[in-house]
């Protein structure tokens, strides 16, 4: 298994090779290097959604006029990767602030994707700056699963155990293999 990772002080689990990267074209290059030999993919979230239009190449002075930036969008790097999908499992994650099953619906399908697991981050009880967090999965054979707050290495063994019923279900994985949390 291999773990390809942005800036991060989390430690690396046990027995997985870790792939270090500094920015954001960074990350979704060693991502498509690594596709090749995968048969399943969780792209755990997207580094940003936009970046500087013009990145500036020494320090911006401040002046009493402000400044204004201008931002371009940064390339999805799971549709590409979903037009090359074959039997690959496939799972990203909406972070989102309104409409949660509504906007993750539109992922799931917009993307290709076989999962997609949604989460609220305006709520000050899960999501982005505490240890805990509440998931909605839904899948693209129709299925929906909303957890109950759990910390995130909990929702991580959740999201784990559905990878595995998809693959089991396709004939991927044997049938009698435990996944124990």
């Amino acid at each position: 298994m291999r773990l390809i990772a942005g800036p991060s002080a989390q430690a690396t689990p046990y027995g997985i090779e870790r792939i270090d990267t500094v920015s954001a074209s960074e990350l979704l290059d060693a991502t498509a290097r690594n596709f090749p030999w995968c048969t399943s993919l969780i792209m755990a979230a997207a580094v940003a959604d936009f970046r500087p239009a013009k990145p500036a190449a020494q320090k911006i002075k401040k002046n009493a006029q402000g400044m204004t930036l201008e931002l371009a969008p940064i390339t999805d790097e799971l549709p590409r990767l979903a037009a090359q999908k074959g039997d690959r499992v496939m799972i990203g994650f909406a972070a989102e602030t309104e409409k949660l099953e509504t906007n993750a619906l539109d992922k799931l399908r917009r993307k290709r994707l076989d999962m997609i697991v949604g989460n609220d981050v305006s709520r000050s009880d899960a999501g982005f700056a505490v240890d805990t967090n509440i998931v909605t999965m839904l899948s693209a054979d129709g299925a929906r699963e909303t957890t109950p707050k759990l910390l995130k290495d909990e929702v991580g063994d959740v999201i784990l155990d559905r990878l595995l019923r998809i693959r089991i279900a396709r004939g991927g994985v044997s049938d009698d293999i435990a996944v124990s949390r």
